[in-house]
């Protein structure tokens, strides 16, 4: 067993796999399973696993080996008809293979700390993470035992860098700190981010990254005695110009639905019913129907649980270590990304609320886990939204907020 020095969202103190009881087994969706090396080995021991696991001669997934999918192509040829893993019970719990085995976690190692959160995907973390009312806090252990290798998503040092990279660290705090910033409405902290990150994007363009620190110190101050609130308010929504936006992401999104993910399909299907089915807008136009929406029923719910958006934000930007980039992209780029995952889950609460005449908490939850799944998982949905909204020469601060203000 090793150990290391570790920084965990605290939800996952509180995470057990809730098995055949689970609304949307990870088992399911279609998603290809690599299988490392090790693991294939031991499945070559025993007859009726080893028929479901193929070696990955033809690079499939890039790794070993993968398991092979059902039939239909939706689900593990592993899952048994009571929604258990055929694996787990003939060999237990450590013959998973590291993807089976690591899932839903995520783990970083951000400047020899690692970082363990977990994706939304999975319904129970989605309720253990979002449903935390005074917001997602972080335990530091010196030494966090670990039973096995796990697989990193990103490992960080920034120490030795004279970028932007140095200051990873202190942007990443700020931007929590922020978002967990209750003086303010959570679409204020959003613009107040967007403005943070304009004037840092300039300065690293213009490679005085001295400067980021002094802006994180400036606005700190600012933020601390409601300095920007003015300008804040001097803000004019343009709802059209947001829901033009919204409706192009959100047709981006539909096309990346994967197979087999009925829960976020229905999600899509009852947001359009919501907009356009004359039983729930009558002759109301999009614009009106929306607008209603949102007044009678989001606005309402959201002054109670604003939280929950609030968390989906925060564990965003701790599990993806914002705003690290890819070297292609720009420091605003991810805030742009980020916006729009915000974005397009508050569009189709919106138009969910008018087909249910209301929202309720499990639906929020259902919206966000299988937004997770079917569309967070998806790289390419990612670089879809990013290359149309930089098509349409909206990768600013002004579009973001006219998506985030209403």
């Amino acid at each position: 067993m090793q150990k290391f020095p570790a920084l965990i969202a605290n939800y996952m103190k509180n995470f057990k796999c809730t098995g055949s009881a689970c609304e949307d087994t990870c088992c399911s969706g279609g998603w290809t399973i690599p299988v490392d090396k090790v693991s294939y080995e031991r499945y070559q021991k025993d007859d009726e696993i080893k028929r479901n696991v193929v070696r990955d001669t033809a690079k499939v997934t890039g790794q070993y080996a993968y398991m092979k999918l059902s039939e239909d192509k939706l689900s593990c040829s592993m899952l048994s008809e009571d929604k258990l893993c055929t694996i787990q019970a003939r060999l237990g719990e450590g013959a998973l293979c590291k993807t089976c085995y690591i899932y839903p976690r995520n783990y970083n190692y951000v400047n020899k700390n690692l970082e363990i959160s977990a994706t939304l995907s999975c319904p129970e973390i989605a309720r253990l993470a979002l449903l935390q009312k005074d917001g997602i806090d972080f335990d530091y252990f010196e030494e966090y035992p670990l039973l096995r290798e796990v697989q990193v998503q990103n490992s960080v040092e920034t120490y030795s860098h004279d970028n932007e990279l140095k200051y990873l660290w202190d942007l990443r705090s700020f931007s929590i700190g922020l978002l967990q910033n209750r003086a303010y409405s959570l679409k204020e902290r959003l613009i107040l981010l967007g403005m943070f990150f304009e004037s840092v994007n300039k300065e690293i363009e213009a490679q005085n990254y001295a400067a980021i620190g002094q802006f994180i110190d400036r606005y700190t101050e600012l933020l601390d005695h409601g300095l920007l609130k003015n300008e804040i308010d001097s803000i004019k929504p343009n709802i059209a110009a947001q829901i033009q936006v919204l409706t192009q992401l959100t047709e981006i999104g539909v096309k990346y639905i994967t197979p087999g993910n009925d829960r976020y399909r229905e999600c899509v299907i009852e947001f359009i019913d919501g907009l356009v089915h004359p039983d729930h807008a009558g002759d109301k136009s999009i614009l009106d129907t929306y607008e209603d929406a949102y007044n009678h029923y989001y606005v309402p719910f959201m002054k109670q649980h604003e939280y929950i958006l609030e968390n989906y934000l925060v564990d965003l930007v701790f599990k993806n270590v914002f705003p690290i980039t890819d070297g292609k992209s720009s420091i605003f780029d991810e805030y742009v990304k980020l916006i729009c995952h915000y974005a397009i889950i508050k569009f189709l609460l919106i138009g969910i609320s008018a087909h249910d005449k209301g929202l309720q908490i499990d639906k929020v939850i259902k919206v966000i886990q299988s937004f997770s799944k079917s569309i967070g998982h998806n790289k390419s949905h990612v670089s879809s939204i990013i290359a149309k909204i930089k098509e349409e020469k909206n990768n600013n601060l002004y579009y973001m907020t006219c998506l985030v203000n209403h």
